[in-house]
């Protein structure tokens, strides 16, 4: 459980494992986005396809950093989230937000033509 980095195809990818409720693991994902974003980073994945669940405090980091990478021309995406994050996404208005692929596969593809920087 918690928040694993790693590099795919020159993206940065965090894992997001477990459920995220504002407490120690919502602080490590947002310290993982920072990082990456302080190396410079314009492309980011989350990986939620082991995301059990998560509340809004952990949207609230999601946004940010959406907006971070934006910002500076960059870009993030979402991939393999769960039905419950799907519906949570959905009502609370971020599903069609944020760009979000079935699996990593078609996350890092998604990159291929649209490179940032």
């Amino acid at each position: 459980m918690g928040v694993h980095e790693r590099t795919q195809s020159g993206i940065t990818v965090i894992d997001v494992d477990g459920e995220f409720y504002g407490d120690n693991a919502t602080d490590d994902l947002e310290a993982a986005i920072q990082r990456d974003l302080a190396d410079g980073s314009l492309q980011l994945i989350l990986n939620l396809s082991e995301c059990a669940m998560m509340n809004s405090d952990s949207l609230r980091v999601m946004i940010k950093a959406k907006k971070a990478y934006e910002a500076r021309g960059g870009r993030i995406t979402i991939c393999g989230a769960r039905r419950k994050i799907k519906h949570l996404l959905q009502v609370v208005g971020l599903y069609d937000w944020f760009d979000r692929y079935d699996d990593e596969v078609e996350a890092v593809q998604s990159f291929s033509g649209r490179r940032a920087g």
